[in-house]
């Protein structure tokens, strides 16, 4: 009961703004090719700023803890080949 009157607070002062403006920038980058991917991770993102209470937090470790060291090693090759150009 205490999460619904949470979420409904939350609502009504703010969290309904914050989540369709995550709903908009879902929607521009769906208009890319280059940003559809990412258009499913802003509408979930638009689905936590309306009700935001009651979720749990998941660290990205507990779910596949093998993609430390790989993924270190992945980054330095993609800033190596492409970040330094993209950050200039």
């Amino acid at each position: 009961m205490i999460r619904l009157i949470l979420n409904v607070l939350w609502f009504f002062f703010g969290g309904w703004i914050s989540g369709l403006l995550w709903l908009l920038g879902g929607a521009i980058l769906a208009l890319t090719v280059v940003g559809l991917p990412w258009t499913f991770a802003a509408w979930r993102m638009a689905s936590y700023s309306f009700w935001p209470f009651g979720r749990e937090v998941v660290w990205q470790d507990d779910l596949n803890p093998v993609t430390g060291g790989v993924g270190v090693i992945l980054n330095v090759v993609w800033f190596v080949f492409a970040g330094w150009y993209i950050a200039l």
